[in-house]
């Protein structure tokens, strides 16, 4: 199984935030049935998120105002475990950003080799 996602939405940004915890747990414990366990290295498993609605800046500087962002997770299976929070996930040379969608490879080598006058 490869980049799977677990969209969470609410119009209170506190309450995604509250549910991120819960959430992974739930994943964690899941993939542990079917004897698959997660990798938590930074660019592996990680939670990407980002926070609209009231209170969103205050909400998005709790999760991602530490020197190491991440989200901790109590599961069953594989006890605390820190998921690491970012802004963007890279897979295959595409980069997804929850703020503006996929950003293909292809755009990525277009503006490394295009001049800008």
């Amino acid at each position: 199984m490869d980049d799977v996602v677990y969209p969470i939405m609410h119009r209170e940004p506190k309450i995604v935030f509250d549910t991120l915890p819960l959430l992974g747990a739930v994943v964690v414990d899941t993939f542990a049935i079917h004897v698959l366990r997660l990798n938590f290295k930074t660019g592996k498993t990680n939670c990407c998120a980002v926070f609209r609605g009231t209170l969103s800046k205050s909400v998005d500087h709790a999760l991602f105002g530490h020197d190491v962002p991440c989200v901790v997770v109590k599961s069953k299976a594989m006890g605390c475990v820190k998921i690491p929070a970012v802004r963007q996930y890279l897979h295959l040379g595409s980069t997804f950003n929850p703020k503006v969608g996929v950003m293909p490879a292809v755009c990525h080598i277009i503006v490394k080799t295009s001049k800008v006058p």
